[in-house]
């Protein structure tokens, strides 16, 4: 499987991708989110992947965590290269809606600081 989760903490979700990892993985990986108990923060790890997905594909990504029933208060994506953090950027003009707060972050530090700071 090319991502893997984990619950680090009390409403605290890690999701890292491998450097294999499919489109279709990365929605699977969105799907499986949904089932995230009482989600209040999640760091999407998706450093090693090679950042090769149209627009369109972006587009999906940002719809499908769009529909999630159960949303996160923030949500931190951890890119390994500039091309990364600019479709990243992208991405979160397009799913960022209601109470939750995107950030895009290329040092782990920085995302899990952001992440731990206070709600407002």
């Amino acid at each position: 499987m090319g991502f893997e989760t984990t619950r680090e903490d009390e409403g605290h979700y890690r999701v890292t991708f491998d450097s294999g990892t499919t489109f279709g993985e990365i929605l699977s990986a969105i799907e499986e989110s949904e089932s995230f108990v009482n989600p209040l923060c999640e760091l999407w790890d998706i450093s090693q992947i090679r950042f090769d997905f149209s627009s369109s594909q972006v587009q999906q990504f940002a719809e499908r965590a769009k529909a999630k029933q159960s949303r996160p208060r923030r949500v931190a994506i951890l890119v390994g290269d500039t091309l990364s953090f600019g479709v990243s950027r992208i991405y979160s003009g397009f799913s960022e809606q209601g109470d939750t707060e995107i950030g895009v972050f290329k040092s782990e530090l920085e995302a899990s600081y952001w992440l731990e700071r206070p709600m407002g």
